[in-house]
Formats: C-alpha cells, structure tokens, sequence
C-alpha cells in the first residue's frame, strides 16, 4: 500500500508541474522565431543600409541637366524636395543625390529657387557671385547676352560669394554684378517686374527697346534686327501677360508710332529644317 501511495503522489505532483513546463515550452516556440526573425531584419537592415549608402555615393558624382528651350518654362524638383522654376532658353545642372555637407546645383539663365530649410547650405554656382542659402526663395538671373548677374531676394537671406568676400542680401533687396567691372552693388528695388515671368506676365518699367528685345527673343524664339539703330533707346512701361508676339508687336507700336514693325513668321524650308521668326524694327516713314 505504501508503494501506491507513493506513486500516487508522484502522478499528482507531475500534474502540478506540466502546466508551467508547458507555457514554458509554448513561450520558447513563439520566442525562438520572433528572435531569429528579429535579428534577420536588423542584419538585413543593416546590409541594405550598407548597400544604399554605397549607392548614393556612386550616384553623387554623377549630374542631371534639365533645360528650358527657348519659348518654354519649366519646373524642376530637386533631391531635397526643392523647386526650381526654369525661364526660357536657361539650363540647371545637379547631383542625382546632394552631398552630406552641403546642396549645390549651376544655373545658366534665369531660375527662381524655392529652397527647403536644412542645416546645409544650398548653392547657386554661376557666372557671378556664388548664391548661398539655407531656405529661402530668390531669382538669379544670369543671361550670357546680358551685362549683368542680377540677384532678387523675396523672403529669407542670401550671402554673395565674391572671390572669398561676402554680401549679404535682406527681402525686397536686389544684387547687380557688372559682368565689365567685376563690382557688386546692392540696393532696394521693386520686385514685381523681376519675378514675374514665372506666372507668364512680363512687366517693363523705364526700360529700352534693345532689353525689351531680348526678353522677346527668348520668350518667343524669335531674332530681332534694328534697321535704325538709334531706336534701340526708346523707353517703354508696359506690361504683357500672355499676349501673342505679334499682339505685343501691335502695343509696342501704338506706344511709339515713329516705329514699325516687320514680322515674318517661323517657317519649314523644303528640306524640313526650321527658320526662325524675324522682326525688322524700322523707323516709320512720313
């Protein structure tokens, strides 16, 4: 009888224990798995980390032209989540990634820049001075055909790098590198009529016949000719918002009726290559 009793009790004492051993083997089921499958994401993590970063810098020395053709405007969205709007005829070259310390891109033409803030710099490499911000939204005009770099500030701040020395712009303020002289000069200015030709407006105040050309012949792919130099100086105040060229043309002589305009039309020549429009501006004969 004793034996009995004793193996009894040691049946009652195995169904104590088998619950907790039980949990304990359910817990090493679940567990086991979910630790392999946690260090299996964490080393893959890490290697495609590895890999990512191995191709971004394989990536940054390599650019991205985008151009605007002459007559066209266009929008550009830059690694950093920035916009650039490009003016017709101009060209923006970029990294496919920015580097670590610093963004930085090169304008040829006329671009307006809206820059995400970061802790790094963006720059604005181009025949003047060097545009450098942190966020900020500007417009660098650089032109080869033009005299001057013209730099407009409309919110944030800009230093000008000019062979190691600084310039500082503040909103409403606008920078001129004369090209000749290699001198930088900063002064208040209405900005209107310098950015808005994103928003397809186009806004003279005192200017010349001869800058008003130039912006035309951008604007419009069209080659403008002077029969009579001397008329070149005329001084207009106008502003056209998606008028036609020859609708501007129409304008232009109603404000100066000693001028008259001859306008010939792009046209295809037999063998299919394009001549571009022509504009002879010649005094009007009384």
């Amino acid at each position: 009888m004793a034996k009995w009793r004793f193996a009894k009790n040691q049946d009652r004492s195995r169904k104590k224990i088998a619950p907790s051993v039980l949990l304990m083997r359910i817990a090493a089921a679940f567990f086991l798995p979910l630790l392999l499958t946690t260090a299996f994401l964490y080393f893959n993590q890490a290697r495609l980390q590895k890999q990512y970063s191995a191709f971004v810098a394989g990536q940054s020395g390599k650019n991205i032209a985008v151009q605007a053709p002459i007559g066209t405007r266009t929008v550009v969205d830059l690694p950093d989540g920035s916009k650039v709007w490009l003016n017709s005829g101009s060209r923006l070259t970029y990294p496919a990634f920015f580097a670590d310390n610093q963004r930085e891109v090169r304008l040829e033409g006329e671009a307006f820049f809206d820059i995400e803030k970061e802790s790094k710099p963006f720059l604005v490499q181009n025949s003047g001075p060097t545009v450098k911000v942190y966020g900020t939204r500007f417009n660098v005009n650089d032109y080869a055909d033009e005299d001057h770099v013209v730099v407009a500030l409309e919110e944030g701040s800009v230093a000008l790098d000019l062979k190691g020395k600084e310039a500082f712009l503040h909103p409403g303020e606008v920078s001129v590198y004369h090209r000749n002289e290699h001198s930088l000069s900063i002064a208040k200015n209405d900005l209107e009529p310098l950015l808005c030709w994103k928003d397809g407006k186009l806004i003279f105040r005192n200017t010349s016949l001869d800058e008003i050309v130039r912006v035309l012949q951008r604007q419009y792919n069209v080659v403008f000719e002077f029969d009579d130099p001397s008329l070149a100086g005329y001084q207009y105040n106008a502003t056209f918002r998606n008028e036609s060229l020859e609708q501007i043309l129409q304008l232009l002589k109603v404000s100066a009726p000693q001028m008259q305009f001859e306008y010939t039309k792009a046209y295809l020549t037999k063998d299919g290559k394009q001549v571009k429009g022509k504009v002879v501006v010649k005094r009007k004969k009384i």
